[in-house]
């Protein structure tokens, strides 16, 4: 599906905001190793969570959906053999996740794969903390990468070092994992750690289930023998879905008010409202509600977005009208996600005719007059998002496999054309 976007004068909406991608994996996960009945109100019901919900279908955990609520039978780790392999299309949360779950099969093997996007991406570092542990699993193709198979065994839990340096995804499925572990697992990540408060984002599920997880300097300390326990919680809003609908105001002017976003939510990706203040909005947070007003004239910004890189691609559209240079850092892990972010990002805002730098781990952005450009979205669900909205501003935006927002924000460009209403 490909979709042009038409310029607006100016943003004047309310929106309610999409439920969180991150909370409802870590919600699922946790209700699937749980004993019992658990419920996860206002979830995201969108690709990566039939895919999720799909294979854990298949490891014999039960779930019913309903458009708001999920109702989910946990197993308390105790999974059984799936008759087929696994596939997780390009959620990198749920292969990796499910990665490190699948020791707690009964017996035997199990096979994990995803789409050629998702076979790029890596998986060793996680591979090799499970075999530190006595799990044994591999990379099929020897590579790093999916497809990969874990046999059944108990892992022994004990000192982990983790690499960190590319993904939290591997800490965040052994922290599911270790509370099953034979003895107390303490792991130990890399001083390079990418994305920290989304490893955070899980302990903070793991606590809201009943397993206790305590720090330990920069190490994480999961006591063996604990249970995760059924409950009923509420997904929150997602700053990061909602992201390129925030910003709106600064290129066009006006104000949007979003519902349903949480001011004491955990999700690293709440950064986009100090980015939006720092680039010349007015952002007011109620207990659920933001609302952003601009006057449409963006400034440049110097940011790390080690913790948040999902909002690079917002933030660069943003500083490619902004009248000055601006720097983002902290990125070199953005060429593992769901594209070569990096490389996505950079060459999309030069067919746009704007300077674009990479560095290793940057970004460097020469603001100016973008041109409108037809855009490839390298089926990557935050750049499509990220770019529509340079359509609100520059003439002749076209956005190719524009379907790719299934996977986090099925209702995204329906929303995108209330914005100016």
């Amino acid at each position: 599906m490909d979709l042009k976007i038409n310029p607006i004068q100016e943003v004047n909406a309310v929106l309610e905001a999409v439920p969180s991608k991150a909370e409802t994996l870590r919600a699922l996960f946790c209700a699937s190793l749980a004993d019992g009945v658990s419920r996860i109100q206002k979830p995201l019901i969108a690709e990566d969570q039939f895919l999720c919900l799909k294979a854990l279908e298949a490891l014999g955990v039960h779930s019913t959906v309903k458009a708001s609520a999920l109702r989910v039978q946990g197993l308390g780790g105790r999974f059984q053999v799936p008759e087929d392999k696994l596939f997780l299309g390009n959620s990198g949360f749920g292969l990796r996740c499910l990665t490190a779950l699948s020791c707690l099969v009964s017996e035997g093997r199990v096979t994990l794969d995803g789409s050629k996007e998702m076979r790029r991406r890596p998986v060793a570092e996680l591979l090799a903390a499970l075999n530190a542990q006595g799990v044994k699993a591999a990379s099929l193709k020897a590579n790093g990468c999916p497809p990969v198979q874990v046999a059944a065994g108990r892992p022994a839990g004990g000192i982990l070092s983790v690499d960190c340096s590319r993904s939290s995804q591997f800490l965040s499925g052994l922290l599911l994992l270790a509370p099953f572990a034979g003895q107390d697992t303490e792991l130990v990540p890399s001083a390079k750690f990418s994305s920290r408060p989304f490893a955070d984002l899980t302990i903070d599920f793991l606590q809201k289930f009943g397993v206790a997880c305590t720090a330990t300097g920069k190490n994480l300390v999961v006591p063996a023998g604990q249970r995760f326990k059924k409950t009923t919680l509420r997904v929150g809003g997602d700053f990061s879905g909602m992201s390129a609908l925030l910003a709106a105001p600064i290129l066009t002017g006006g104000k949007i008010v979003v519902k349903g976003l949480c001011k004491d939510s955990l999700q690293p990706d709440r950064f986009i409202l100090d980015a939006l203040r720092r680039m010349g909005a007015q952002v007011h947070m109620t207990t659920e509600s933001v609302r952003v007003e601009a006057n449409g004239t963006p400034h440049p910004l110097e940011a790390d977005f080690n913790a948040c890189p999902d909002l690079v691609p917002t933030v660069a559209v943003l500083a490619a009208f902004a009248s000055g240079k601006s720097r983002l850092t902290g990125i070199a892990h953005l060429q593992f996600k769901e594209s070569n972010r990096l490389n996505a990002v950079a060459r999309e805002l030069k067919r746009m005719g704007i300077t674009a730098r990479k560095g290793s781990d940057s970004l460097e952005i020469i603001g100016g007059r973008p041109r409108g450009a037809t855009i490839q979205t390298y089926n990557d669900h935050r750049i499509a998002m990220a770019f529509a909205l340079a359509g609100l501003k520059a003439k002749g935006m076209k956005i190719l496999g524009a379907h790719c927002v299934e996977k986090s924000f099925p209702r995204f460009f329906e929303e995108l054309a209330r914005v100016g209403r």
